[in-house]
């Protein structure tokens, strides 16, 4: 199994964790403003991204979860990393 499918699914992983990250942030400067919820852009902006992503991080695991599973070998072990050490070293 190529490495490029492993990346691009950790990739994804990760990108959804920051875009929930994004959100609570957007939370915690609404509540600093003093305004709760949907009282604000920040709020209303937050809860979209929330509402988008719950459904995409679901989506990601699985992604994540397929690939390792498909290349029957466990995680922490990618299929494609040896490869890669190859690649970058010569």
């Amino acid at each position: 199994m190529p490495w490029t499918l492993f990346a691009t699914a950790w990739t994804s992983l990760v990108c959804g964790v920051a875009a929930a990250v994004v959100c609570g942030l957007f939370f915690r400067t609404a509540r600093r403003a003093g305004q709760q919820g949907a009282e604000c852009w920040q709020g209303t902006l937050a809860e979209c991204i929330c509402v988008g992503n719950a459904l995409a991080l679901l989506f990601e695991v699985v992604a994540v979860y397929g690939v390792h599973a498909e290349a029957g070998e466990a995680y922490w072990s990618c299929a494609g990393a040896r490869v890669l050490a190859v690649v970058l070293a010569g």
